[in-house]
């Protein structure tokens, strides 16, 4: 069995892609009309499951929970709610609706690749995905088992079925954006190695400078390298424009639900630890906020390189404007290279290529902070919230 390296072969990914078109994140990849119809059939009942379930949810939480809970607790919790919902619809509609989106960005990686590994297939010891896959699941199911236990024990069956179907809906959440994480990782490898490949080409014209000094530097110019480039660079600003169109809404939602979900973590912590608190018949204590806090570092985990990976794509986008300028400055200013670079230069200039959340704003470190500072600011408010009930 051939296992594809991570960094030059999309069909790496391919295990993740199959457990995804079971929970209808990602549609049917073949070419086949049934399969698809049967697909939207699927993701609307999935949706329809969604709804149910999450309403569910909702109404055992307004009925049976606001007479013993603080309205802190249940606010950020419908709040949770409706977000997580969403962003488990959104991500099926999306995947129901660019079935054709998908099959160009999975066939355009392929394309990508089979030119810079110039038809060689790479391949690496292990199927190291497999293995990732499988950690996760262990740690999802560790997490939610615990918690489970927590709950049954501490509310009985009355209370506890009313949270059964968060597991489901997380867990589509979680496998939703490790689906995006691999996919910003893939990027950003090969946004790499087009410029790996500029800069090597500029490396190799000063070796021969110094190896050979009067050698004529205009024998060895690089312009089918930098007409390769200019081509992979066009293919990659149309793959990071379908990326923003099939996750930009994944990730601005995650975005949202881990600020709530840090925020409820915080409102619960509050609530255990503040002594002089009206006592409820609501169980605050380390043991029911162990789920929140292993959720949330799980989903900051996933998160935080989801951002980094599309900063680096967007800095790597960047870089190729940097090293064609230095190109322009080694190269004969009469020189067809020099053409071609200038050429390069204005195709990454004009495209601007970029990550971005569904529109909303560009996905960067920043955002990371600024998480933290929302944080800060309401979690004043939920402490003067919680003094006054």
């Amino acid at each position: 069995m051939v296992f594809y390296d991570y960094n030059s072969d999309i069909r790496y990914i391919f295990d993740l892609i199959k457990l995804s078109v079971k929970l209808a994140i990602i549609p049917p990849l073949e070419e086949a009309r049934e399969k698809n119809n049967n697909f939207k059939y699927y993701s609307l009942t999935f949706i329809a499951i969604t709804v149910l379930g999450n309403a569910f949810r909702l109404y055992g939480l307004v009925v049976y929970f606001i007479p013993i809970s603080k309205g802190t607790s249940i606010v950020l919790g419908v709040v949770l709610i409706i977000g997580s919902t969403l962003m488990s619809i959104v991500t099926i509609l999306v995947a129901m609706f660019n079935r054709d989106t998908w099959i160009t960005f999975i066939n355009m990686f392929k394309y990508i690749d089979h030119k810079l590994n110039k038809g060689q297939v790479m391949v690496e010891g292990r199927n190291l995905l497999k293995v990732e896959i499988m950690t996760w699941h262990v740690i999802i199911l560790c997490i939610f088992g615990y918690d489970a236990y927590v709950w049954y024990s501490s509310y009985g069956w009355t209370l506890f079925r009313f949270s059964l179907f968060r597991y489901i809906n997380y867990y589509h959440c979680v496998m939703s954006i490790l689906v995006v994480h691999h996919f910003a990782k893939a990027l950003r490898a090969r946004f790499k190695r087009i410029n790996g490949l500029l800069v090597k080409s500029n490396d190799l014209r000063k070796i021969i400078k110094r190896l050979i000094p009067k050698t004529d530097s205009s024998h060895f110019n690089n312009l089918k390298c930098i007409n390769d480039v200019t081509d992979y660079y066009l293919f990659l600003s149309e793959l990071v424009d379908m990326f923003n169109k099939l996750f930009g809404w994944q990730i601005f939602f995650m975005t949202e639900i881990l600020i709530v979900m840090l925020l409820e973590l915080m409102n619960s912590f509050m609530l255990a630890i503040d002594f002089t608190q009206v006592t409820t018949d609501a169980h605050h204590d380390l043991r029911t906020i162990f789920f929140l806090v292993a959720l949330s570092v799980v989903l900051i985990l996933f998160h935080a390189q989801v951002v980094l990976y599309c900063e680096d794509v967007n800095e790597e986008s960047r870089r190729t404007l940097a090293v064609c300028y230095n190109l322009q400055q080694a190269v004969d200013p009469h020189s067809h290279e020099r053409k071609e670079l200038i050429i390069l230069s204005d195709v990454v200039n004009l495209l601007n290529t970029g990550t971005n959340a569904a529109g909303f704003y560009f996905i960067n470190r920043s955002l990371i902070s600024r998480i933290f500072a929302y944080l800060f600011s309401y979690s004043i408010v939920l402490i003067q919230f919680n003094k006054q009930t």
